[in-house]
């Protein structure tokens, strides 16, 4: 949990560096794959959230442990402290994404670890339908955020969010609003 704990630290000073200096961060992954460029970025947008998340992240490494302990989930504590730190490196990819196809993996990611964390006291009914029916919405969800983002994309140069931008620029109002209403159901 120590390790944990600082992890959340450092999550935490970069956010406030961005956001006491407004500037912006890039990191470039050293293993670009097809169609991702690997390349994250923090603004000082960004950095409000990553700033959230760090603050939630570590009252989760200083609380969980003692409640884990005692809550009888089917998984056990440790294991779900690992998925609790896996949930939040992909929400943190989520949020420091730059480019589409890094976007949706974390994403995807985001949304299998919070089921797998719902599950995993699963041994109750209510809980495997609430999984369920979480799993089944955010898909619908994703698949209707891709055909948006996807038809945003046909008009950009590549699956960068600058690409992305520059392409929302050229398109009609009706396309605009037809897009911004796929992505955000």
């Amino acid at each position: 949990a120590l390790n944990e704990t600082a992890n959340r630290y450092s999550d935490l000073a970069g956010a406030l560096r961005v956001l006491a200096f407004g500037q912006t961060l890039a990191w470039q992954l050293p293993w670009p794959a097809p169609f991702f460029g690997g390349r994250l970025l923090l603004d000082p947008l960004g950095a409000v959230f990553v700033a959230a998340l760090a603050l939630v992240g570590l009252a989760a490494a200083i609380y969980a442990p003692a409640y884990l302990e005692r809550a009888g989930h089917r998984l056990s504590p440790v294991a779900q402290q690992a998925l609790l730190g896996l949930l939040e490196a992909s929400i943190l990819g989520v949020l420091l994404a730059d480019d589409l196809v890094g976007f949706l993996v974390a994403w995807e990611l985001m949304t299998a670890l919070a089921t797998a964390l719902v599950l995993s006291d699963g041994h109750r009914p209510a809980v495997v339908r609430a999984a369920v029916l979480y799993g089944v919405i955010t898909h619908i969800g994703t698949l209707l955020a891709v055909a948006g983002l996807l038809w945003l994309a046909s008009g950009a140069d590549d699956l960068s969010f600058a690409a992305l931008r520059e392409a929302a620029g050229a398109l009609g109002p009706g396309a605009r609003v037809a897009i911004a209403l796929l992505t955000l159901v």
